[in-house]
């Protein structure tokens, strides 16, 4: 049994195929880890998803106090969480994605509002696209209409059309303070193990995607609460964390998005009608992908 007593912060990092994106994060996230208050311990666990190349020589030349732990099968990215959350020793857990540059000080941000915010059970950061722009991880919680909406269907223009309400859609914008929401991706979030635990931990029927949404409506349903913080700030390449093509990304998406609602909101849409409109979505996009690479 590990001693959580000796450490304040365990990160937790998924691996798969993931050396071009930790080549630019690992430099910043062991900055981060020196910036650390002296009573503020921490330790780094990489849970590599059977990645072609082990990527244990690379983390110790960048980072020498990682510990990399091999997986022998590639479980998702759920599960890798959760075995890194075993074997962690701190009382809070940063979970982070290998595609992540933290900016200065954005660690000590996330821990300050989940110590400050008596309601936090998480914190998040804000994430920026490579080239400087804003890029949104919060979310509301998915609903059948929304869901439809969001930037990633392919069907969003013409439900948009029919619906030019603001809440077309379930991606949040850019909030200049400290901001309570409804749901989170796991780009980068901070949460105490024992809530981690008392939670359940993420959800291994989701195999990528969806599990950190699951998540944060478990949080809600609880009666936590879940806050963005705008100085916690980071570049997130997007799907550059592994080499897993975009196609495959998207199979799995939609995978997650139907077990999402067949948890959570169970019934006649979501058994009969969304099946339907994920699968038209993902052939849609499929065919957008072939026509762009044409």
């Amino acid at each position: 049994m590990a001693n959580h007593g000796n450490l304040c912060l365990s990160v937790i990092m998924v691996l798969h195929n993931s050396e071009e994106a930790l080549s630019d994060s690992l430099p910043a996230l062991a900055e981060e880890l020196r910036r650390l208050p002296e009573d503020c311990k921490a330790e780094s666990l990489f849970i590599d998803n059977l990645s072609a190349v082990d990527p244990t020589e690379q983390i110790n030349s960048l980072l020498p106090s990682g510990r990399v732990i091999r997986s022998m099968q590639n479980k998702g990215f759920a599960a890798g969480c959760n075995a890194g959350a075993k074997e962690a020793q701190g009382e809070l857990l940063f979970f982070v994605n290998p595609d992540v540059v933290l900016d200065s000080g954005a660690i000590s941000e996330l821990v300050r509002v989940l110590n400050t915010e008596t309601d936090a059970w998480a914190t998040t950061g804000r994430m920026r696209n490579p080239d400087g722009s804003f890029q949104s991880t919060c979310r509301e919680l998915p609903t059948i209409s929304n869901i439809l909406g969001s930037r990633g269907s392919a069907l969003s223009s013409l439900f948009r059309k029919k619906n030019r309400s603001s809440n077309a859609g379930y991606t949040l914008p850019d909030y200049p303070e400290v901001t309570a929401v409804p749901a989170t991706a796991g780009t980068a979030l901070l949460i105490r193990r024992d809530t981690f635990i008392e939670l359940g931990g993420f959800d291994e029927r989701f195999f990528m995607f969806m599990e950190d949404t699951d998540l944060s409506a478990e949080i809600h349903a609880r009666g936590g609460k879940i806050y963005f913080c705008p100085k916690a700030g980071a570049v997130h390449s997007w799907g550059g964390g592994s080499r897993s093509s975009a196609l495959k990304r998207s199979r799995w998406h939609h995978i997650s998005v139907w077990r999402y609602f067949h948890k959570r909101i169970p019934g006649t849409l979501t058994f009969v009608v969304l099946p339907l409109a994920l699968t038209v979505n993902f052939l849609i996009s499929a065919l957008l992908r072939v026509f762009r690479k044409a």
